[in-house]
C-alpha cells in the first residue's frame, strides 16, 4: 500500500502486510481498520462522526493514541485522497468547546458545541441585535460565570436578556470559530464580549478570536489595571519577549495598552486565579464580567 501526499516533496509512505516493521504492519493495520469504519460511516442515514468516536472503535490498533488515528486519517484520505475530512467525509474533529444559554426554553445546563449546530438552533427566533455573545477563555472562570447567571436567571429573564456564552478553554478550535460565525451571521449581536487574561497568551487567544470573526469582538478585561498590584502575578524573560515582538504588529488599542503596561510592570493577572477581594472596582470576577456585559 502506498499512500501518495499530494503537494509534498517528501517521499511516499510504503505501508507493506508482509513488512518486518513493528510500526509499519501496525500503521498498515490501522489503514485497513479506517477503511473499514470509513465505508461503513458512509453508509449511515445520519453519517456523521468525530475522530474520537473513530478512534474508539479499536482503541488498541491506534496503539491507544487518538493523534495516531487522526494522523492516519489525514495521511489517507486528505494527503492521498485529497479529500476534506470534514466537507467530503463528514468526520469532524473532537468536540472541544461549551456553550450556556437562556435562548433555549427551559435548558439551563452547559453543553458541548454541537457538530451540527445550525440543525440545533434552526428553530430559534430571536430580533436581530438582542442576543448577547460572552468568549471566556479559561473553562474555570466559564464553569463559575454560568452557575453565577444561574443564581441571576429572574433578574435576566425580568430585563428579557437572551445570552449565550462559549468558551474553548484556551485558544479556540475550528467548530467554536465556525459556530461564532453562524451567530455574528445568524443573529448579527453589536458586540461580542470577550473576557481574556491580561498576558501574552491571553491577547493571543483573543486575537485569533478577532482575525477569524471579525472586528466586533472586543477585549473587555480582565485589564491590569482592574486588580490590586498585590495579585498580579511575574511575567518570564520568555513572555517579555513575545510581548515585546506583538507589541510592534497589528493590534487594538487596547490590547496593544495591556501588552505595554505588562511589559512596563513586568507583571501580568490571571483571571481564575484572582482572590475576591482582588478587584478594585468589583468583588469577583463573575460580578466584574455581568457589570461589563448587562449594565
Amino acid at each position: 500500500m502506498v499512500l501518495i501526499k499530494k503537494d509534498s516533496k517528501r517521499k511516499a509512505k510504503i505501508y507493506n502486510s508482509i513488512s518486518d516493521n513493528q510500526l509499519e504492519l501496525l500503521n498498515f493495520n490501522g489503514i485497513l481498520k479506517l477503511i473499514k469504519i470509513i465505508i461503513n460511516h458512509l453508509n449511515q442515514p445520519q453519517n456523521l462522526t468525530t475522530i474520537r468516536d473513530i478512534y474508539y472503535q479499536d482503541v488498541e490498533i491506534f496503539n491507544k493514541n487518538q493523534q495516531e488515528c487522526k494522523k492516519l486519517l489525514v495521511e489517507l484520505f486528505e494527503e492521498s485522497f485529497g479529500w476534506s475530512l470534514t466537507d467530503d467525509l463528514n468526520i469532524h474533529p473532537t468536540q472541544k468547546g461549551l456553550f450556556f444559554s437562556n435562548i433555549l426554553v427551559n435548558k439551563y445546563e452547559v453543553s458541548l458545541i454541537p457538530i451540527n449546530f445550525i440543525e440545533y438552533f434552526k428553530d430559534i427566533k430571536l430580533e436581530r441585535n438582542t442576543i448577547k455573545v460572552i468568549i471566556l477563555e479559561k473553562d474555570a472562570v466559564f464553569q463559575s460565570f454560568c452557575q453565577y447567571l444561574m443564581n441571576q436567571k429572574h433578574q435576566l429573564n425580568n430585563h428579557q436578556f437572551k445570552y449565550i456564552i462559549i468558551t474553548a478553554k484556551g485558544f479556540a478550535d475550528n467548530l467554536t470559530i465556525k459556530f461564532l460565525t453562524f451567530l455574528n451571521l445568524e443573529f448579527q449581536p453589536t458586540t461580542i464580549y470577550g473576557f481574556f487574561d491580561s498576558d501574552i497568551y491571553g491577547i493571543m487567544i483573543y486575537s485569533q478570536y478577532k482575525e477569524k470573526c471579525g472586528d466586533n469582538i472586543e477585549f473587555n478585561g480582565i485589564f491590569l489595571m482592574d486588580i490590586a498590584p498585590k495579585n498580579w502575578l511575574n511575567i518570564s524573560d520568555r513572555d517579555f519577549g513575545i510581548m515585546s515582538t506583538m507589541s510592534n504588529k497589528d493590534v487594538s488599542t487596547t490590547t496593544h495598552r495591556e501588552i505595554t503596561r505588562g511589559m512596563y510592570f513586568h507583571k501580568k493577572v490571571e483571571m481564575n486565579v484572582i482572590s475576591d477581594k482582588s478587584l478594585t472596582t468589583d468583588t469577583n470576577y463573575n460580578q466584574y464580567i455581568f457589570k461589563k456585559v448587562f449594565q
